[in-house]
């Protein structure tokens, strides 16, 4: 979509620029930190669920990539 980098589901989810501003004004507004580890997007949502941080927003990532 972007042609800017390899389109896998990582960048698509992740770190594709506008997907990127969309986690960015959603940590924004809940005043909270969106980090992402891994190098797939299985390994990224299980360092996102078991991190005891995001316990309240666990179902975060499902939402927004439903919306994106």
């Amino acid at each position: 979509m972007c042609k800017a980098d390899e389109e896998t589901v990582i960048h698509l989810f992740l770190h594709w620029p506008f997907t990127k501003m969309v986690w960015k004004e959603v940590a924004r507004a809940l005043g909270h930190i969106c980090i992402w580890k891994g190098v797939s997007m299985e390994a990224a949502l299980e360092g996102w669920i078991t991190n005891p941080k995001n316990h309240p927003y666990k179902a975060l990532p499902l939402i927004l990539g439903w919306g994106i």
